[in-house]
């Protein structure tokens, strides 16, 4: 079981979110800025220990097994990992030409190297022009509109949910059809635990093995009752092991 409760600093948090949007047009109507986000405390209360570098976020994998794995049960955290700050916008590039779109957004969680930490974590940084898209973004294997309105930072678990950078090519769009391609950043994320359970491998040391990007492809159609999407991807995923220490990496 796990206990999220807002804190008193949301309600102020809410407030700010609100003052600090603010949005700059020019005499154009294709130009604008905005700036926003908002700033979030979350105290969490375990009854289950977790990972310490999880602790903020309710992340079912990251439970302990066996229990004690990680210490004692019934800790407390207090987070503002979840704050936000962003920039958008839009800028003209000619009568005759489509605008930029841009985007730069992050938040606090640290992940990966920095899982643990309160720092910057980097969520969206593209410009898109056209049908042409370039940076980090929602990968088009994944549909964000699905994901449920939820207390938890972390949200629900059994749902694709991946930003990654690309170069993305929407090949036809229209107010309510999109069909999109893509080249993405591979995500082979190798857990070498069960790899080690081998006999000869229990010191072994595994890289993944990424040699091709992700090749992902995306149609949607939005309508008065809601939306249908289908993706695709396509993905080459493999490791690299070494057993004793100099010697060359196998596959």
């Amino acid at each position: 079981m796990r206990i999220v409760a807002p804190s008193a600093p949301l309600m102020v948090a809410a407030v700010f979110a609100l003052g600090t949007s603010h949005v700059v047009r020019a005499e154009q109507a294709t130009r604008n800025f905005e700036i926003y986000g908002f700033a979030m405390a979350d105290w969490i209360q375990d009854t289950k220990r977790v990972d310490p570098n999880w602790q903020d976020a309710f992340r079912p994998s990251r439970i302990a097994a066996p229990e004690g794995e990680f210490g004692s049960n019934g800790q407390s955290s207090l987070s503002v990992k979840q704050s936000r700050f962003g920039v958008k916008g839009t800028m003209p590039t000619g009568d005759s030409t489509p605008p930029i779109n841009f985007k730069f957004e992050f938040d606090m969680f640290g992940v990966g190297a920095d899982a643990g930490k309160t720092t910057i974590r980097l969520r969206h940084a593209y410009g898109e022009w056209g049908q042409l898209l370039a940076g980090q973004t929602h990968s088009l294997f994944m549909d964000i509109d699905v994901f449920p309105n939820v207390i938890d930072y972390w949200g629900p678990p059994g749902m694709a949910f991946w930003r990654s950078a690309q170069v993305r090519w929407t090949a036809y769009r229209t107010a309510n059809d999109a069909l999109a391609f893509a080249i993405e950043r591979n995500g082979n994320d190798v857990d070498a635990g069960n790899l080690r359970l081998v006999q000869g491998f229990e010191n072994a040391t595994v890289n993944p093995d990424q040699t091709l990007p992700d090749f992902t492809l995306q149609y949607r159609h939005d309508d008065n009752w809601g939306h249908v999407q289908a993706a695709g991807i396509l993905r080459k995923v493999g490791f690299e092991y070494q057993v004793t220490p100099g010697e060359p990496f196998q596959k």
